[in-house]
Parts: C-alpha cells; structure tokens; sequence
C-alpha cells in the first residue's frame, strides 16, 4: 500500500512539474516600436511631401496590432496623423518577412502659410486611409523595412478673407492623395 500512495504521489508531482514546464513551441505577445520616414509622391501639380511616423503595439505569431502618430508636410499644409495599425505577415521565410499593413485614423491639419496670404482658416479633422505592402527583414530584436503604400488624407476647413474684414467665406473638401514610400527601423 506505502508503495502505490509513493508511485501515485509521484506521478502526481512528476505531471504537474512538466506542466508547468515552458512550451518552446508556442509563442507569446510581444511589444514592438517601430519608427518610419519617406516620402509622399502625387500627381502633377499637386506636390512631393515628407513623412513620418512612430507605431507601437502588440505582435503575436503572423499579427501586429497598434497605434501610431506621425507627421506629413504637404506643399501648403502640414497634418499631424493619428491612427490605429493592423499588419499581417503575407509570408515569413527565415528573417525574410512579406507583410500587409493598413492604418486608419484621422489628421489635424493646419496651413502654416495662411497670415502671410491673409487667410483666416478653420480646419477639422480628417480621415486617414494608409494601405501597404512591405519587406522586412529581422535580426534578434532588430528589423528594418521597406514599405509601399496608397495615403489617403481627407480635409474640411472654412477659410474667409481678412482684406479689412470683408470677404467670401469658402468651404472645402479636399483629399490628399499620394503614393508612399517609407523606410522603418524597429525593435522587436
């Protein structure tokens, strides 16, 4: 009888030692930064820009989840993105990494240029539509990444005339659309 109570207690121990036991082949969560920088090319007459953008999140096996905030110059505005990030790992071949990236949210925009041309403007927030298609290529807990995209900037602002306070007031809809290229640096 001791010996069977000895036997069960130690399978009894033996299975709830090996469950707590790490399981290598399960990965969990983890934190990512990442920071981009490129340009924003459009049409003819509508102007190159700048861009940049800091994404930080969650990433889990093939998926990232995350928030970002970044900063475009546009030839007569500047707008202040704020956005949310989803990406997807299309394809992973060793350090190699093929990924979808769409981030939505929306733009403060502001036109630094409007005292000098005696404008009086007031502007609204606009939507944010940013699809990619990047590579990115990993090393420990550092990545760098190449990434295409369509970026979709939506403005609303009034702007009326100061000329001795007299003047048309003029409402306006306008999207800021460009191709993107960006260049990012990131930490795991």
């Amino acid at each position: 009888m001791h010996s069977r109570v000895l036997l069960a207690f130690s399978v009894l121990f033996i299975s709830a030692s090996s469950a707590a036991q790490p399981d290598s082949t399960v990965s969990s969560p983890h934190y990512f930064l990442s920071v981009h920088a490129g340009g924003l090319f459009g049409k003819k007459g509508n102007g190159s820009s700048l861009t940049t953008a800091v994404v930080q999140g969650v990433r889990y096996q093939r998926f990232a989840l995350g928030a970002g905030i970044g900063y475009d110059a546009y030839q007569d505005w500047q707008t202040l993105p704020m956005f949310g990030s989803l990406s997807y790992d299309i394809l992973k071949k060793g350090k190699n990494i093929f990924f979808l990236q769409f981030h939505a949210g929306y733009s403060k925009a502001w036109n630094p240029f409007s005292n000098e041309r005696q404008i009086s403007s007031s502007l609204e927030a606009g939507r944010l539509f940013h699809p990619q298609i990047g590579y990115r290529l990993t090393s420990g807990n550092l990545n760098v990444s190449l990434s295409v995209g369509y970026k979709l900037q939506r403005l609303k602002y009034e702007s009326t005339p100061m000329w001795w306070g007299w003047g048309t007031k003029t409402t306006v809809k306008r999207d800021i659309e460009r191709l993107s290229f960006q260049l990012g640096i990131g930490f795991r």
